[in-house]
């Protein structure tokens, strides 16, 4: 009896022992939502997905968030560089490549020290002539300078959670400002165009009037030339001349399942990759089709 019990008590200790091991396997690692508090917004969780015997599987996890401000602004890339070094700090990865696509997009990979298969996902994209190029990371990053969008690619080990790391608060009060300049830019664009819509309205309300109050009234060839030339800022695309590209919701490319082949002999392998999107060319915006791009309609 005294055997069986030390027996059970050797096996509760192994159990005990191997239990942090099977623990550690799941990676924890700073979610950017935290990490950058309220400078980001409109989170969206989705999966990068692959197929294997006809179905899909979850390969990665991605989380994307917009931040706002002005395409020139190097704001995207400190935000980047910042949770990249949190990365390489405090997450054991060192970088392993890195990455601007033809649409002008820009891709950061990392890879885990000592990676198992669990720690790492397979996927492809272009490169700035337009080849395709695959790669295999832990944790990929992508961003365009000239779009919202921030995307966080992540393997299937990594459980995202909130380990208290954050952003430089000098860095957060500096993209704080960038961000509010551009609302309120976006702001006085905006109230100025309502005010411009209001104004022709006007305008158009007093000529009808006049016109509907003298029976003897009629359209010399220069006043109906100077009405059709007369233009305004086009309100579907706020004068920009660009929308987002519907095709592929902004993204500037389009995810696919494509057969690879299988040295192993068992038949072919598929993955998911992305391909450029055949209407925006990358960019995610094409011109709008209320003013064609010009950013002003005839009224």
């Amino acid at each position: 009896m005294t055997k069986r019990l030390v027996s059970l008590a050797l096996i509760l200790v192994l159990m005990l022992c191997l239990l942090p091991a099977a623990q550690a396997a799941e990676h924890p690692v700073q979610d950017p939502a935290s990490f950058f508090g309220d400078l980001l917004s409109d989170h969206d969780e989705s999966n990068l997905v692959t197929v294997v015997d006809r179905k899909g599987v979850k390969i990665a996890s991605i989380h994307s968030f917009k931040y706002y401000a002005e395409e020139d602004s190097d704001a995207f890339a400190r935000m980047v560089a910042a949770y990249e070094d949190y990365l390489v700090r405090h997450a054991g990865l060192k970088r392993s490549g890195s990455e601007i696509n033809k649409g002008g997009w820009v891709y950061r990979w990392y890879t885990l020290e000592n990676a198992t298969d669990k720690d790492l996902f397979k996927s492809s994209n272009t490169t700035p002539t337009g080849e395709w190029k695959k790669f295999t990371a832990s944790i990929e990053i992508m961003y365009s300078p000239e779009y919202s969008e921030i995307s966080f690619y992540y393997a299937l080990s990594f459980n995202l959670t909130d380990l208290n790391y954050r952003l430089d608060e000098k860095e957060h009060a500096a993209l704080s400002v960038i961000a509010a300049e551009y609302a309120q830019k976006r702001a006085k664009e905006e109230a100025a165009r309502k005010a411009e819509e209001e104004k022709a309205a006007q305008a158009a309300a007093a000529q009808s009037q006049s016109s509907g109050g003298s029976s003897s009234f009629s359209w010399s060839s220069s006043s109906s030339s100077s009405s059709i030339n007369r233009t305004k800022r086009c309100t579907f695309c706020g004068g920009d001349g660009k929308v987002s590209c519907s095709n592929c919701s902004g993204r500037g490319y389009k995810e696919k399942t494509v057969s690879t082949p299988n040295y192993s002999g068992k038949g072919p392998k598929y993955e998911t990759v992305k391909e450029n999107c055949y209407r925006c060319h990358g960019s995610g915006t094409v011109d709008c089709g209320n003013c064609g791009g010009d950013g002003k309609v005839e009224y």
